[in-house]
């Protein structure tokens, strides 16, 4: 079955706030924990942090 273009559109969008996020570094370390960053998407994009976790994953 194919998936909306909407909503493939916003799983790309989390991916790649994701990436940007996790990518951030202070002296070669990272800025933000895992924790953080799946605690900041979910509020960013209204929606839970396990279902941020199964985007971000290709788990959906």
């Amino acid at each position: 079955m194919a998936m909306n273009e909407l909503t493939q559109k916003k799983y790309d969008d989390i991916r790649l706030e994701y990436e940007k996020l996790s990518k951030k570094t202070y002296k070669d370390v990272p800025m933000y924990s895992q924790e953080y960053i799946l605690k900041k998407l979910s509020e960013q994009f209204y929606l839970s942090v396990k279902t941020i976790s199964d985007v971000i994953y290709y788990r959906v």
